[in-house]
This record gives structure tokens, sequence and C-alpha cells, in this order.
């Protein structure tokens, strides 16, 4: 026996019988046959490329029939009509659309806050440069030139500076001046000096007269000048100035978009009263300059003037490519003009001359008679669809075996991506037919309504959460191919399939398809507004119609399916929860003739389903398919019920008795091959059958096996263990394998004497650890971890199913009466205080 708390005995497999293995092998193992692996790589390459070719038709354009309308001012020659439904735009009046939404955009002009710092950092630089040439030829003299200029006393002149000194003291100072003025007119005479000069207008970036010139030297460059200029010129760069106020627009409607290169700030200015061309910003800075300068000082007026006028240039300029951007878009944005052409409607009549509007009509009508831009279409469509679909099998083949060998679930897949795009196709055409009725109703806004979790919810119904995140992505990224102008739609489609992926194993009841449908309409609209929150729209009154369309696409998508689920179940071996539940009711007839002719097997039923629904809930596995599982398992034993222990009465006679261990054998196996029958006469769900001989597999028949080895005679041939085996197979899924346990468990611990925790525990390790050793569970998916977790769910239950129960003081009694040993006096004290609890 295995150790309590060791779930499997390595060992003991490593060192299982190799004849028993090999016995078990054909029944037990799915040999791989290279002729079949090849048909069904065959049969799911074919799927892959018809889904592809599919999806590219749907996704391509339709082909216009090919003809030449004829041109404007040509007489018909017969009555030609619509051969289609057509929505065909108004050219002229979308024309006078985009002309008007181009002429509400306004100019854009650039306000280059750069060219006000240059231009400062150019005085500063050229008459730093000049004084440092003056300090470097006659330094004191300079300075007290520049004091002279700068001082309080400037306005004097050099005869009234000397008045009430000494003569001797005038005569000294008249000297010393006459001596740093004529320094200082040496080297402006100086050739050097034309060389200081070309570098203090070459760092100006201006060329200065030569009036201009001799003024600068008589004040010899005084900085004031430079001062004077750069105080003028930043005030007026501060307004703007263009080059000239011609190229404003005339009218003022739309005004001016003026854009600060520096910061990338916009505003907008409806009058031009503050922006000065150059003339103006000339002519303002005239009276600030000329209060800055006294009147005797002409000379130095002008050369303040000349320099800044110089310097002053436009810091606003007209962008030409910017407007012309922006104008183009406001006219690709606004909304065309149709005027919708109905099938059959007269276009025009024989012997009629042709308008504008008659060509414009035969237009739409006709095709450009090249379709080697369709058929691009198509291969570029199929060659996307042949990779996703490519890459998807690959990962159901990994992932998912249980699909891989199924090739209607296969099939089902396949329909379900087809058909998913196709209504979401379906629904972008007939979105057409409604745009010109509703001018203010867009085709992004009939698209909210589709059903985009259609597909995804059909997923989580039937299969895992695995496939249907899977199947999620894939069909997002179908319909972001499809309608690639939608950005919106692959968002929707995803965030509604997380929503579905997560309420896998929650659909038992009809409603609850109608509450996750209502869960992805709110998804809906949320995400909407939030879209429209981006683009400044929130709650708009022209946006409130997107919140009633993506509403109805959440409602809609779970109306669809739940009118289609019950279909799916009908041609595909597919089950949902539903359709479980409907199963579980005691009201189904096999569940009534159980009550009626087995009810041993009945209760058995009920106790292996609600230890292996437990079982299943501890490591993920669908627990409601375990349950319904296990209570059609043993249907079987209505054939012959009275040759099972669980329906036999204490006392009467076992029909095995006069029976040989052969022949009750084949009696007890009969069982499955009745259950399949009965199965498949109910038309039970093939899940739910496939369980009746996969609950035995091929294991041994132990006890009429030990019998017939007991009795058996040698001269007729030795009793082999395979003549005394379930024909099987083992169980291929998890919910399989956990009714498999719970069956032999349930059995088990019923024939358990005084079933505490600890034998409840070594009962479950010892048979969980049988069926792995003798290989039943090789084709179940489950892992060390799950059989861990199932070994803790079977102890868990099992122990509170065979729980110890009280004695009451009367039955205590009656048994002290025949037995006076069996209790204690204190024992007898204890169950009358639990009697009286009871009752309290």
């Amino acid at each position: 026996m295995t150790p309590p708390g060791k779930i499997i005995d390595i060992d003991a497999f490593k060192q299982k019988d190799e004849s028993f293995s090999s016995a078990k092998t054909p029944k037990d193992k799915k040999q791989v046959n290279p002729s079949v692996l090849r048909k069904e790589i065959f049969y799911a390459g074919i799927l892959v490329v018809l889904v592809s070719l599919t999806l590219a038709y749907m996704m391509t354009p339709a082909k216009k029939r090919v003809f030449t309308p004829p041109p404007v001012g040509a007489i018909a020659d017969m009555d030609i009509k619509a051969t289609e439904d057509m929505l065909v735009v108004d050219e002229e009046s979308t024309e006078k659309n985009r002309s008007g939404a181009r002429n509400l955009i306004a100019d854009v002009y650039d306000f280059d806050d750069k060219v006000a710092l240059e231009v400062a950092k150019n005085i500063d630089n050229a008459f730093a440069y000049i004084a440092s040439a003056y300090i470097t030829q006659a330094e004191q003299a300079y300075q007290n030139s520049m004091e002279r200029l700068s001082g309080d006393r400037q306005q004097k002149t050099e005869e009234e500076a000397v008045t009430g000194l000494a003569t001797d003291e005038k005569a000294e100072l008249a000297r010393r001046l006459s001596e740093e003025e004529k320094s200082l007119r040496r080297f402006e005479n100086s050739d050097g000096f034309n060389i200081v000069e070309a570098g203090f207008m070459e760092r100006l970036g201006v060329e200065l007269d030569e009036k201009a010139l001799k003024s600068a030297r008589y004040y010899h460059y005084w900085p004031k000048i430079g001062v004077l200029a750069k105080s003028a010129l930043t005030e007026a760069f501060a307004k703007g100035i263009l080059t000239s106020k011609k190229e404003l627009p005339p009218s003022s409607v739309a005004g001016i978009t003026l854009r600060r290169l520096s910061t990338g700030k916009e505003s907008s200015i409806r009058t031009f009263e503050d922006i000065l061309d150059k003339g103006d910003a000339i002519k303002s800075i005239i009276p600030e300059i000329s209060g800055s300068i006294r009147e005797d000082r002409p000379g130095l007026k002008r050369l303040a003037l000349q320099i800044t006028s110089l310097l002053m240039q436009p810091n606003v300029t007209f962008n030409k490519l910017e407007t012309s951007l922006r104008k183009e878009e406001a006219g690709k944005k606004a909304p065309p003009v149709f005027f919708q052409v109905q099938k059959g409607e007269m276009i025009v009549r024989e012997g009629e001359r042709l308008t504008p509007a008659h060509f414009t009509k035969l237009s739409a009508m006709a095709g450009t008679g090249d379709d080697r831009g369709r058929l691009a279409i198509f291969l570029g469509f199929f060659a996307v669809n042949l990779v996703i679909a490519i890459m998807s099998a690959f990962f159901l083949q990994k992932f998912h075996e249980e699909i891989q060998g199924d090739k209607k679930l296969q099939l089902l897949m396949s329909l379900l991506v087809v058909g998913h795009i196709g209504l979401i196709q379906g629904i972008n055409n007939g979105a057409a037919l409604f745009i010109p009725q509703t001018p203010g109703l867009g085709l992004d806004s009939y698209m909210l309504a589709a059903p985009l979790v259609f597909g995804p919810m059909v997923a989580s119904i039937f299969f895992t959460t695995e496939l249907t995140l899977i199947f999620t992505i894939i069909v997002s990224a179908l319909t972001g191919l499809l309608l690639r102008e939608m950005t919106i739609l692959p968002l929707l489609t995803i965030l509604g399939g997380l929503i579905c992926a997560y309420q896998v194993r929650s659909y038992q009841r009809r409603a609850s398809i109608l509450k996750v449908g209502l869960a992805v309409a709110l998804m809906n609209v949320l995400v909407t507004q939030s879209f429209d929150t981006i683009g400044a729209r929130f709650l708009s009154e022209s946006r409130l119609h997107d919140v009633a369309f993506a509403f109805t696409g959440g409602a809609l998508a779970a109306l669809l399916v739940s009118a289609l689920a019950p279909l799916i179940e009908s041609f595909f071996p597919v089950v949902s929860d539903i359709k479980l539940l409907e199963l579980s009711s005691l009201n189904h007839p096999l569940m009534r003739r159980l009550i009626m002719e087995a009810p041993g097997t009945y209760h058995h039923s009920i106790m292996v389903g609600a230890l292996s629904e437990q079982a299943c809930k501890s490591i993920g596995a669908n627990d409601l398919l375990a349950r319904v599982g296990a209570l059609f398992h043993d249907i079987g034993k209505l054939k012959k019920p009275q040759y099972f222990s669980e329906n036999q009465r204490k006392g009467e006679e076992n029909p095995h008795d006069r029976l040989t261990p052969s022949m009750s054998y084949l009696i007890i196996v009969n069982h499955i091959k009745e259950g399949q029958e009965l199965a498949r006469q109910y038309k039970l769900l093939p899940q739910i059958a496939a369980m009746i001989p996969e609950h035995q597999g091929t294991q041994l028949v132990k006890y009429f096996y030990s019998k017939a080895k007991e009795s058996q005679d040698i001269s007729r041939g030795e009793v082999k263990e395979s003549d005394f085996c379930y024909p099987g197979p083992i169980p291929g899924s998890r919910e399989s394998a956990c009714v498999a346990l719970a069956d032999s468990l349930e059995a088990a611990a019923r024939a358990c004497q005084n079933p505490t925790p600890l034998r409840i525990r070594g009962l479950v390790t010892e048979v969980i650890n049988d069926k792995f050793v003798q290989g039943q569970l090789d084709n179940s998916h489950l892992t060390l971890h799950d059989l861990a977790e199932i070994a803790e769910s079977f102890t868990h239950s099992l122990t509170h199913i065979h729980h110890s129960r009280i004695q009451y003081p009367e039955a205590v009694t009656d048994k002290d009466k025949k037995n006076p040993n069996a209790s204690n006096p204190d024992q007898q004290k204890e169950a009358k205080g639990n009697a009286r609890n009871l009752r309290a």
C-alpha cells in the first residue's frame, strides 16, 4: 500500500509487469496510423485553405459590371436602369461643402521669437566688439569720453565744464581733454579702425552709410545707441512684424492663426490693428528714439534710427504649406453629399440628352474593365488570412488535442470564424442602405451595432477559456483587416472577448447569455464614450446615437447566440452548461428508471457525481459535465440490476453464487455494452456516452478473476488476466478520469469498515496510485499536480460523507442490554448529553 501522503508510487510504476503493460497497449494507447495521420493533416489543410479563401472573398470589394458610359451631351440610344442599389456622390454639392469647410480654416502665420533674440544678440556683440577695440587702443580716454556722454553734465559744452576753475586748472583740463580726444581721433582715423568698423557692421548684420559712420565716430560708437536700438526693436518684435500687410487675408471673418514656433502655442486673431508691417514698425520707433536723444544731437538720432531701421525685419511669416494642409484636411473631413439610386430606377431614357447628373450615376454603375487591382487585393487578403489560419492551426494542434482529433470540432471552429466575419461584413454592406436616409449618421456609427462578440461568446459557451481567448484574438485581427479605418471595432472585440472568456462555465441558465450580452453592451458604451472624449465630443448631441448603437451591439450578439446555441449543439459534438443542467434533471426517463428499477445504482451514481464534481472544481475542469456523466455512467445496470451488489438487499441470495466466475464476469462487463446501447437509444450527448465505457477503462475485474484462479482446472488451461478485463477504452478526458476515480472510491469507501479520516486518506491514495500504475490515466491529460489536488478533494468529501455519528440514549440502552460491555458509563453519559443538545 502506498504510504499516506504519497499519491503516486513511482517505483511501482517503473517496475510494473511488462506483460500486463503489453496486454493493455492496444486498448490503452492510441496507435498513430501514418495513413490516418496523413488524412487528418490533409483535412486540416483543406479547412485552412478554404477558410482563407472564403475570408479573402468576403473582404475583397465587389466587382462591378463593366460598361462605358456615354459622354455628357450625347443622346441615349436606349433606356438605362440602375442594376443595383447605389449611393452616388453629388460631386457639385460635395465640392461646395468642401470649399466652405476650407474657407473656414484661418491662414497660419508663424511667429518667430528667435528673430528678436538674434537681433539683440547681434547688437550686444557688435558694440561689445568695438568697445573692446577702443579700450585696447585708448582705454582711459575712451572711458572718460563715455562718462562725459553719459554723465549728469552731458548737456553742457566743454567751455561750460571748466567754468569756476582757476586759470591754470582750466588750461590743464582743456589740454587733457584735447589730448584724449586727439588720441581717440588718431585711432579712428587709422587704417586699422576701418577693419574694426567692418567687423562691427558684420556682427551687427547691417551696412551703414558714410554719413552714419561719421556720426558713429564722432560719438565714439556710444553703447547707448545699441541700448536704444535694442529696446525699440524688442517692443516692435513683441507686436509682430509682417513684410507687408497686403499679404493678410482681405476678410477678417476667419482671421488668422498665429503660431509661436518656440512653444507651438496657437492663438486666433480676428483684427489686424496690432500687427505691424516693416514700414509701420519703423514709424512706431521714431518717437521713442527721438525722445531719448537730445535735440542738439541730430547726427546721433539719425544714427540710432538708421541702425534700428536696418535691423528691423519680419518675424511673422505666412506658412503656405501648413495652411494648405489644414484646408485640405478640412475639405476631406467635410461629409460628402449623396443621392440614392435604387435598383431598377430609370437613370436616362432613350433619346434623352445626357446631363452631368446622368453621367455621374452611369459612372457609378460602370466598372473599370481592368480586374487586376481587385485580384491583387484578393491575393493580399488571402495571404494574410492564410498566415493567421496556419498559426491558429499550429496553436490548436499543440495545446488542444481534443480539437486536433475531431473533424467536426475543427469544422465548427472554421464555420464560427467565417460566420463571425460574414456577419460583420453583412452589417457593413447593409448599413450603406441606411446612410442616405440618415445624413447625421456615418458608417462608423452603424458598425457599433454589429455583434462583435458573437463568435467569442459562442466559443466561451462550448470551449475553454484558452480557446475563447485565441478565438477572440483571431476575429479581432480579421475585423481590423476588414474595417481598417475603424480602429475602435477590434478594440471592442478584444474587450468583449475578455468578458466572455471570464464567463466560461457560467452559462447555467438561458438568462446567463443575456447577462453577458448586457455586460458587453455596457462595456461598448463606456469605450465608445471614451473614444468620443478623446475627440472632445463627450455626450455631445451629435454623438449620443453612438451610445444606442454600441449598446445594441452587445444585446444583438446575446440574442443571436441564444438562438443559435441549441442548433450548434444539435449538429456538432459540443455541449453547453445549459444542456448539461437539463440532462441532470431527475425527470429524464433514464433517471426515473434508475430510481424505480435500480435504486442502489441511482444512489451510487448520485454519490459518484458529487465526488467527481468537487474533484473537477479543484483542478479547473468542467465539474458540471463530470456530475452529469456520473449520473449516466452505470445506466447499463438497468438490464440486470439484481446482479450488482448495490441493488442487492441484505440477507438475499447473491445470484452470482450460482454462476461460474466467467459467466459472472460476462454479466458484469456487459453493463458497459448495455449502457452504450441505452445512450444511443436515448440520444445522450457524445461526451456523456463516452464516460460509460471509460469509467471502467481496461482494468481487471479482480473479484471474479480471483475466484476463477481459485477454482481453475489446469486441464482446461490457465486463467489469464486479459480474459477478465473491461473492454475499455481508458478515460480520454480529465472529467472522465475524475468519474472513473470517484466510481472506484465510492464503492471502496462504502465497503470500508470504520472509515476514519486516516483510513480514507490511505484508501484514496491507494486507488489513485493503482489506476495510475495500471495506465488507466494515460490519456486523461491529468498531471501529477492534478492528481494531488483530486486526492485532497476526495479525502475531504469522503471524510465528511462518512463522518461519525452520536448514539442516542435509547439506542445505547438497548445495546447495553444485549451486550453490557459494549459501552462504559462515561460513554452513556456523553451520549445522553449529546441527545439533549440535539433536542434543544
